[in-house]
């Protein structure tokens, strides 16, 4: 039974390795939203201005 502590270790590892593909999937996501919404944010403005003179 000295060998017992090897799935332990590998059980760890693969822990390790699946938090950090999983927080840099976030962190591609969170930075793929900011970088579309950086984009929106102007032609959105003119959508609602134009939609503003609209209603007049």
């Amino acid at each position: 039974m000295s060998e017992s502590w090897i799935p332990i270790v590998i059980g760890i590892a693969v822990m390790l390795v699946a938090t950090v593909l999983i927080a840099q999937h976030y962190r591609r996501e969170q930075r793929r939203q900011h970088d579309m919404r950086k984009w929106q944010e102007p032609f959105q403005e003119a959508w609602r201005c134009r939609e503003s003179h609209h209603r007049r």
